[in-house]
């Protein structure tokens, strides 16, 4: 059992929003992701990891419903004014948290978004997936790995939710 005294100090992650928010997804998620990402949340919290929710960019500049665009289509909106702002509330909440006692281990964004992918997203068409990261997640790294290095950068796969859960598993226990 996590009690307060084993949880005051110690690791945390930085998530993407639509892992504890579904709300703010382009799309429903299915079951399984579903059922997925209860048991990464339920697996990282039993082992003492604290984690905070990033902010969505997306669904702050267009809200809901709105409709799937690339990374470069995001770009033409203007959503890099609200992600620049998004990326220096994080930092700053990075570094209290870190001057804090506590210890950033990595950030999980969701593979294929255009805001929060960080090995492939959608660049230039929706239709595939190209290597390169979101644009929330390329100026956050950048703007963290200065005052905290080595932090991970793991994503979340709605297309493969099991495999990508126990990557992310992997990786953190």
């Amino acid at each position: 059992m996590i009690t307060n005294n084993n949880r005051k100090k110690g690791r945390y992650l930085l998530l993407a929003h639509c892992l504890l928010n579904d709300l703010t997804n382009v799309y429903e998620i299915t079951d399984e992701a579903y059922r997925e990402i209860n048991r990464l949340i339920i697996t990282l919290r039993k082992n003492n990891y604290r984690i905070v929710q990033l902010p969505c960019p997306e669904f702050l500049l267009l809200g809901k419903p709105r409709f799937p665009m690339t990374k470069e289509e995001y770009k033409r909106r203007e959503i890099t004014d609200i992600i620049h702002r998004l990326v220096a509330d994080t930092k700053h909440l990075v570094v209290k948290l870190n001057n804090a006692g506590y210890s950033l281990v990595a950030i999980i964004g969701i593979k294929g978004s255009p805001s929060c992918g960080i090995t492939e997203t959608h660049i230039y068409n929706l239709k595939s997936r190209e290597k390169g990261m979101g644009i929330f997640m390329e100026l956050l790294f950048y703007s963290i790995s200065k005052t905290t290095p080595g932090v991970l950068m793991l994503e979340f796969d709605y297309k493969n939710p099991v495999e990508s859960v126990n990557i992310i598993l992997e990786k953190l226990l």
